[in-house]
């Protein structure tokens, strides 16, 4: 497994979380690519995003459901 992966499984391990990390032999670029490839609903898929803040440069991540898109909304920093 890559680096990058151990890592994710590390972290949750410290925050006692049991997870199952599973590497997909084909692309999931899309949430429904996802579901595909899991055997499951796309609403049952979520997906990161991560926006840098124009003002502070701090990193936002939103997590949302596979069925919706997002939907940029300006907000303070």
């Amino acid at each position: 497994m890559s680096k990058s992966v151990k890592r994710v499984e590390q972290a949750a391990k410290s925050l006692g979380l049991d997870i199952n990390v599973r590497l997909m032999p084909d692309s999931t670029r899309t949430a429904q690519d996802a579901a595909s490839a899991c055997s499951c609903d796309v609403g049952q898929i979520t997906k990161s995003l991560v926006f840098e803040g124009t003002e502070t440069g701090k990193l936002k991540l939103l997590l949302v459901n596979g069925k919706h898109g997002y939907c940029q909304v300006v907000q303070a920093e």
